[in-house]
């Protein structure tokens, strides 16, 4: 699934959705559950996929509770579990869809190597 027909869906939602995309960018078949392959909604209420998902692993769960994050701020996905729970790809993902969407180019917030080193200069 790419995106829905351009007679169903406005340039907001297909930019969520590309950005969730993202999200899901290594286990794309989330994207068949979670959205409606012909109109821009979810296939369920935000708690039934939670619910549904509730099984897989926490990785994968959140995963879910982010994505309901961005197209609705309804999955409920902690800092803390993001910190905690996601591996170091999805991670990466999260932060590339976190700065699309807050429209930040990823230059703009790479680290630097410095930064971590002890040269790191206080205010």
């Amino acid at each position: 699934m790419k995106t829905w027909p351009n007679d169903y869906a406005y340039k907001g939602d297909k930019e969520l959705f590309q950005i969730i995309s993202i999200i899901f960018r290594n286990n794309p078949a989330f994207l068949e559950l979670m959205f409606d392959p012909m109109k821009p909604q979810i296939n369920f209420s935000p708690e039934k996929l939670i619910d549904i998902t509730q099984d897989y692993s926490s990785g994968h769960h959140l995963l879910f509770k982010i994505a309901l994050d961005f197209w609705s701020s309804s999955g409920h996905a902690t800092v803390a579990e993001v910190i905690g729970i996601l591996d170091f790809s999805n991670f990466q993902n999260f932060l590339i869809a976190l700065a699309l969407r807050r429209k930040i180019y990823i230059r703009e917030i790479e680290f630097k190597s410095y930064l971590l080193g002890p040269n790191i200069k206080k205010d």
